[in-house]
């Protein structure tokens, strides 16, 4: 193994960067709660309008 990988693994470079990452992530999550809940709303109403639309168009939707 390099020494680069091996100083990477001995300090927790990956789990470390993982929990910054995810607190910057929560803090945005926070400060925008209002409009992520509004978008939320927005997709779920969208979401129980594919079974009508499915219905009416008489196929399925394709997959990704």
């Amino acid at each position: 193994m390099g020494a680069d990988i091996s100083c990477k693994l001995r300090v927790n470079l990956l789990g470390a960067n993982f929990a910054v990452e995810a607190e910057y992530e929560n803090a945005a999550i926070k400060d925008h709660t209002p409009e992520l809940e509004k978008v939320r709303t927005r997709k779920a109403a969208e979401s129980e309008r594919l079974p009508g639309l499915t219905r009416r168009y008489d196929r399925a939707p394709s997959p990704l």
